[in-house]
């Protein structure tokens, strides 16, 4: 294979373009990793305010990270899936 030309060949074309590229393949790798460590510190924190004497103090770091996300508008409210709404009136034809 010619895979060593090939890389050459893209490098010697556009260096800026596969820069970017190289470290947006990298980023979107490692983007589940993150995810799953968030994860594991939300059921951690969880978990240790379900065991802790005074559930209030130790479940302040899920409260956090909840409230992070709502600023940044990346977490939907919970109520909204549960609220109720009226349907729309039918309108009369005459």
């Amino acid at each position: 294979m010619q895979l060593g030309r090939a890389l050459r060949l893209v490098w010697q074309t556009a260096p800026t373009w596969t820069l970017v590229n190289s470290l947006l393949v990298f980023v979107q790798g490692v983007l589940p990793l993150v995810s799953l460590y968030l994860m594991k510190r939300i059921l951690d924190a969880v978990s240790a305010s379900l065991a802790a004497p005074h559930p209030a103090s130790a479940f302040q770091p899920v409260v956090f990270l909840d409230l992070a996300g709502r600023r940044r508008g990346r977490l939907h409210r919970p109520h909204s899936y549960l609220s109720v709404s009226t349907p729309p009136k039918r309108m009369r034809c005459r």
